[in-house]
């Protein structure tokens, strides 16, 4: 068995990775061997990140995509080329890209711009569907909907902040409103349930209406993928909101569409860039 991919993507608040299958050996979607996520933030990051690579087997590439900032993705650089040997080979948004019987096509206004997780998201998100009208939801920190037509065309799409970020935000902002977690309600009675499920249905109902709009633009309900560490948060309220098509939780696109892109691709990988929003 040859040696494995390491594959990170690196968010605002967590590195996921996962140990992949190389090219050819992975089957259509390069299932992980092994997989995981450390959390960003405080002086040790590094640390936690250098004791992980440590005891994961040596990988034969180290690949990734990013919207953190230059003082993460330089510490993960420095980290990897200890523990691994490797430099890390950061894989920006492109204007498109050929899978194997599909593809994907962006129109956004400068595609180079879009963040490389959403791009990656599709990326994955395609390969799992193609032919399908695509609602690609990764709820994280941010919450981002990017809609992609059945023929392989990325529409645009959207980016709000997520539950965590929302519920922060109103605590920081406001001079009475608590930072108490809450539970969903249908009618909520106190104030930390009545934040908790004002922030929810508000996410829902946004992405509500981008089915929406890509049923009016394409005339077929799309298909939903969910994925993203608040994901399993949204999930109920989607399933049963009235007129949304299927719904579909695929954890990791991101980490998938690396795999895809870099098996079908097979190059060393671009040089890192600025990640875009």
């Amino acid at each position: 068995m040859s040696a494995p991919w390491l594959l990170l993507d690196a968010g605002n608040s967590a590195l996921k990775w996962a140990l992949v299958p190389p090219a050819g050996e992975g089957g259509a979607h390069g299932t992980p061997r092994d997989h995981g996520a450390v959390a960003m933030g405080g002086g040790d990051f590094a640390a936690r990140l250098g004791a992980l690579l440590r005891v994961i087997d040596r990988p034969a590439r180290v690949l990734g995509c990013a919207v953190a900032g230059a003082p993460t993705l330089q510490a993960i650089e420095g980290v990897a080329a200890l523990c691994c040997g490797l430099p890390v080979q950061w894989l920006a948004a492109q204007e498109w890209f050929e899978g194997p019987g599909w593809r994907l096509v962006s129109t956004y206004l400068e595609p180079e711009r879009l963040g490389a997780d959403r791009w990656h998201a599709m990326l994955g998100a395609r390969s799992l569907q193609p032919g399908q009208d695509l609602l690609v939801v990764c709820a994280g920190t941010a919450v981002t909907a990017d809609a992609v037509s059945g023929d392989g065309r990325f529409l645009g799409g959207t980016i709000t902040p997520g539950p965590t970020l929302q519920l922060e935000s109103l605590a920081h902002g406001t001079a009475r409103l608590p930072a108490a977690a809450g539970t969903l309600q249908d009618f909520p009675a106190t104030t930390v349930d009545a934040i908790h499920t004002g922030v929810l249905e508000g996410l829902a109902g946004l992405l509500e209406r981008r089915a929406r709009a890509m049923r009016s633009r394409l005339g077929a309900d799309p298909l939903v993928l969910l994925s993203g560490g608040a994901a399993g948060a949204l999930e109920p309220l989607l399933r049963a909101a009235p007129g949304l098509g299927k719904i579909v939780a695929e954890p990791d696109l991101v980490l998938r569409g690396l795999w895809v892109r870099a098996a079908h691709e097979g190059t060393a990988g671009e040089a890192r860039t600025s990640p875009g929003s």
